[in-house]
């Protein structure tokens, strides 16, 4: 119930979405469109056990907890909001741990589909730019 009245108030209206998610309802929509056939078929973050080092083994019941529109909203109330764990994890009905584990994949999903859009500057253009302080260190 709660989980439904946040999202109703996150995509209200434009003002809202931006409010919470940094994002119009038109961007909000082209990037949950974007993202979608990559957030389907991803592999949660587990620390550090990785597939290789566990046994596969079919988990019973529902895959996702919260969809896949759900789950973006989260980690974008965590990077707009700056909402901890906690909150969160009382705000969507979930536990910490699992908030944890969405919102590092969803960093991650999102680093590597929107990576290309980050334009690093050089080593040469870093080293004109630092400060005073810095420019003694290599």
């Amino acid at each position: 119930m709660r989980r439904r009245l946040l999202l109703k108030d996150v995509m209200k209206d434009d003002t809202s979405c931006k409010f919470y998610t940094g994002l119009s309802l038109a961007m909000f929509g082209f990037l949950f469109t974007f993202l979608s056939n990559s957030a389907k078929s991803m592999t949660y973050w587990r620390g550090g056990d990785t597939s290789n080092e566990r046994k596969q083994t079919q988990k019973k019941g529902p895959k996702r907890v919260l969809s896949i529109k759900e789950e973006m909203i989260l980690m974008l109330l965590t990077l707009r909001r700056g909402y901890d764990s906690i909150s969160l994890s009382n705000m969507f009905g979930i536990s910490d741990t699992l908030v944890s584990r969405i919102f590092a994949t969803w960093t991650s999903l999102v680093s590597k589909e929107l990576g290309f859009l980050i334009r690093w500057p050089s080593k040469e253009q870093v080293r004109y730019k630092r400060p005073a302080c810095f420019k003694h260190f290599p």
